[in-house]
């Protein structure tokens, strides 16, 4: 998983897309990546996302119910080289980097794959 300031940097980054970068009328509170930030986070608090069923999960019930299933389990099994395959292209996708992220993908990496497979953008 992402570590705290991995995440904060993605939502900032998501702010400053949405909100500074995109040709989508610019809202008249978003003038630097600061009030993107904060219109980001107000969106996130609002009820509009927090409606959503799926805001309403708990972390240990979904892992210990759907995620760490034995039908999870077996599909995640089946597909391992495919897996393995996609992370080790993108774990180097970042050859500029200095320090070794071992068995980890940086932010970049991973929104590079995020891209490339058309969750994001």
């Amino acid at each position: 998983g992402l570590m705290r300031f991995q995440f904060i940097a993605a939502v900032i980054m998501t702010a400053g897309n949405k909100f500074l970068k995109s040709s989508l009328p610019r809202h008249s509170n978003s003038r630097n990546f600061g009030s993107a930030f904060a219109l980001t986070c107000a969106q996130i608090r609002s009820r509009t996302y927090l409606a959503r069923p799926e805001a309403h999960i708990i972390p240990n019930v979904f892992r210990s119910c759907r995620l760490y299933a034995e039908e999870v389990d077996n599909f995640l099994a089946s597909k391992q080289r495919l897996l393995r395959a996609c992370f080790e292209f993108y774990k180097t996708f970042n050859k500029d980097r200095k320090a070794s992220l071992g068995g980890r993908l940086t932010l970049e990496s991973w929104q590079r794959f995020c891209e490339d497979s058309k969750l994001i953008g």
